[in-house]
């Protein structure tokens, strides 16, 4: 587990993402910049090289030849740029590396490597055994849009993955005479979802107006708004993939 929290929320936050900072806050950055009481600033996150799980500890400023010049001057805000550096305790050469901005007593992450998208992403393969490559594509770009401010761009890719399950769901629904046709095409998509419930995923049949969202934002909202709500329809649709895969390994067990 991470020890720092507020490291942890800097680390997985999007880019470009405004966040206002208390003194214990700005303390924190300064102290790292410093060098000083480093060890309670690990994180935890993915490490694309290990390939799991791993906790990432500052990298020692001296290692860097950085050091209270730099926090003077991003205290002070004479050059309000700097770079958290860390490095996984499982591989030193494994690094994460963050650069962020102080501005208005708020601070920016402007940079990240490996990309939010990179960290998130391999969370998702699991699920290549129930949905075509493509769409999990759609969902990693979808998290790389989010992670750059983009909403709309990345409910557009969301947007896709539900429209693939229902029409899945509709084929099923085809082949064993279960559904008016005609009905169904004149449906709208709510409507849909409910005449299908016997072929979804209950979290999607329960989730129907997640849909909605989708579709407002890509029509309606706001950028904000579709960042706001990106992080809660995406835990949406992971839980929706979660239950048929959970449902695949079932029917697996008892084929055997």
């Amino acid at each position: 587990m991470a020890k720092n929290n507020f490291m942890q929320k800097l680390a997985v936050m999007p880019l470009y993402e405004e966040v206002k900072l208390s003194q214990d806050e700005l303390g924190i950055i300064t102290n790292y910049l410093q060098f000083e009481s480093i060890e309670d600033d690990s994180i935890d996150l993915y490490c694309i090289h290990c390939k799991e799980h791993s906790i990432f500890k500052p990298v020692d400023k001296k290692q860097l030849h950085t050091g209270r010049v730099n926090s003077y001057a991003f205290y002070n805000k004479i050059m309000p740029y700097a770079g958290l550096h860390f490095e996984c305790t499982r591989n030193y050469d494994h690094i994460f590396e963050m650069q962020i901005m102080y501005l208005n007593e708020s601070i920016v992450k402007i940079g990240q490597y490996p990309s939010k998208a990179d960290l998130e992403s391999p969370g998702w393969n699991k699920y290549s055994k129930v949905i075509p490559g493509k769409y999990l594509s759609d969902i990693k770009k979808a998290i790389g849009l989010s992670a750059h401010g983009i909403g709309a761009g990345s409910f557009v890719y969301l947007r896709r993955v539900i429209e693939y399950l229902i029409n899945e769901a509709y084929q099923s629904a085809l082949s064993s005479s279960s559904i008016d046709e005609e009905q169904y095409i004149k449906s709208r998509i709510v409507e849909k979802i409910l005449l299908l419930k016997d072929f979804l995923p209950k979290v999607l049949v329960d989730n129907k107006e997640a849909y909605s969202i989708l579709s407002k934002g890509v029509h309606e909202l706001e950028e904000e708004e579709c960042i706001e709500n990106f992080g809660l329809l995406c835990s949406t649709n992971e839980l929706i993939l979660d239950e048929i895969l959970t449902e695949k390994k079932r029917l697996e067990r008892e084929a055997t």
